[in-house]
């Protein structure tokens, strides 16, 4: 489980900012320049080990369950830090995630309404499911579909998938993503 030590350097009122990326050639990617000055090569490192690790937990949704269960994802601190980890949309440090869901999820963890409805374990085990499925089915599926000798008719859109909500609530933003 990722360590909560990041969290420190967070206060209420701090407003996260994507950093810009520089290069350390101690490390083995790019480390944020607002933690270059101020850490050793094993402290930008370790800190960033434990921001990967943290945002590769993100894809998971029962981990999400238990973050917002836990009262962490109500923390203003906790959001500060969500919003800081947007840097690692950027090419440079997404190319390093084994997890590409994580990012999905880290934009979800912006909206509040996402926050409170991952207390409910319904919407974990809604979330993991919509995952797995893709999971199974995204190669084959691409597979079939380059192979069809005709192109396949539009979708339905999202209201086609019981469930959740309008498609302008997070609910419809994971169906139109994974469906």
């Amino acid at each position: 489980m990722a360590s909560m030590e990041p969290l420190t350097q967070f206060s209420a009122n701090a407003q996260a900012s994507p950093p810009s990326s520089t290069h350390d050639a101690s490390l083995s990617a790019p480390v944020p320049p607002s933690w270059s000055a101020y850490e050793s090569p094993e402290e930008q490192r370790r800190r960033f080990e434990i921001e990967l690790e943290f945002v590769q937990c993100l894809a998971n949704p029962h981990y999400l369950h238990h973050l917002a269960q836990t009262g962490f994802l109500d923390k203003k601190e906790s959001i500060n830090y969500l919003e800081y980890l947007q840097y690692w949309k950027s090419q440079e440090y997404a190319k390093l995630i084994a997890y590409p869901q994580c990012l999905f999820f880290l934009d979800l963890l912006q909206e509040p309404g996402f926050r409170t409805a991952m207390r409910a374990r319904e919407n974990a085990d809604f979330l993991a499911h919509r995952q797995a499925l893709h999971w199974h089915t995204f190669r084959n599926r691409n597979m079939i579909v380059a192979q069809l000798p005709v192109a396949p008719p539009p979708s339905a859109g999202p209201g086609s998938v019981g469930g959740c909500g309008s498609s302008s609530s997070w609910c419809g933003a994971v169906r139109m993503r994974w469906t």
